[in-house]
């Protein structure tokens, strides 16, 4: 009898465990043996598969905000009468036919201009972070065509104003040179323009200090191309513990991948319809005295304490907030 060479034997014993293997788990009915699960990836969610949060449930495009019995409280749930509006970038340069156009911004500007209406007329804050590219002072990609000239919101140029439609006044001109010092250029009774140096409009900034002053726990985002400087901003915001949201329909080059990324860290999106209602209907409340609609909602106001005072009416409109981020997919 001819006997194998040891490496073959080897070969032809680590063949037989692996076929006795495999037909025990089909003997038994082990699927997971023969039909393994695919393994869940850990990185950014492949196009066309459905984004899920990090704990177990519904995919967030159909996963509530509010309150769940693991969560009695939502302390990401916007607060729109300590809100403030941060409309980015939203400059003439980057608007059609400007110096660098950012595709979809003047389509989206109808409705940034229903968001800075409403703050207005809430008594709001508003704040108008702005590009001013001048020196070197400016982000690595883009300074090596600062340095050759590229005219892009240059300081003082037409093309580094505010939108016309966003103005408080159509004569409003930027104090460039107050700006690029770091300082706050007072606009209106409750609205400011600012400086931004880099993507985020917390970096390097009053922002925060000046937030923090008016006793802003909420911030609303909207402006000009999502993917830079409104996703650093919103990032920041989340880490300083606001409470953030992203008018959808009101910040350009948004994509549900992007958005997706925003609603897994608690942002709420919202569209501008639901934005203004909520703002608007505290003109029904600020001269209540000590009883504050606490979400900015027009059903009944709440206490200080949180106690709703009109009973189940208050409660349903409270849970519409919470649920807003569902009913938002379908104006994305």
């Amino acid at each position: 009898m001819e006997v194998l060479p040891a490496p073959d034997m080897l070969i032809m014993f680590g063949l037989w465990i692996c076929w006795s293997s495999h037909d025990m788990a089909s003997m038994i009915g082990l699927s997971s043996v023969a039909n393994p699960r695919p393994s869940v990836g850990r990185g950014r969610p492949q196009p066309g598969a459905q984004c899920r949060l990090p704990t177990e449930g519904p995919s967030c495009h159909t996963r509530s905000v509010g309150t769940s019995d693991r969560w009695p409280e939502d302390l990401t749930a916007p607060q729109f009468e300590s809100s403030a509006l941060l409309v980015i970038d939203v400059q003439a340069d980057f608007l059609d036919g400007g110096a660098y156009t950012i595709a979809g911004t003047s389509d989206r500007l109808p409705r940034m201009v229903e968001l800075v209406m409403a703050y207005r007329s809430a008594a709001l804050p508003i704040v108008h972070a702005v590009r001013l590219y001048d020196g070197d002072d400016v982000d690595l990609v883009r300074r090596a065509a600062v340095r050759a000239g590229m005219r892009m919101v240059r300081p003082g140029s037409p093309g580094a104003q505010i939108a016309p439609q966003l103005r408080p006044n159509p004569d409003l001109t930027l104090d460039s040179d107050a700006l690029l010092a770091g300082k706050l250029q007072k606009v209106g009774d409750n609205e400011v323009v600012m400086w931004k140096p880099r993507w985020s409009a917390f970096y390097r900034t009053p922002l925060d200090d000046h937030l923090r002053q008016l006793g802003v726990d909420t911030v609303v985002l909207a402006g000009c191309n999502f993917p830079n400087c409104p996703r650093a901003a919103l990032f920041d915001a989340s880490q300083r513990d606001y409470r953030v949201v992203v008018v959808e329909d009101a910040t350009s080059r948004l994509t549900p991948e992007r958005l997706a990324d925003a609603v897994a860290l608690g942002v709420h999106a919202l569209p501008t319809e639901t934005v203004v209602r909520h703002v608007s209907s505290r003109l029904d409340v600020r001269d209540a005295g000590p009883e504050r609609n606490v979400r900015g909602t027009s059903g009944a106001a709440l206490t200080p304490a949180g106690q709703a005072s009109g009973g189940a009416g208050a409660a349903g409109e409270g849970a519409a907030v919470g649920q807003s981020r569902v009913s938002s997919r379908r104006h994305a």
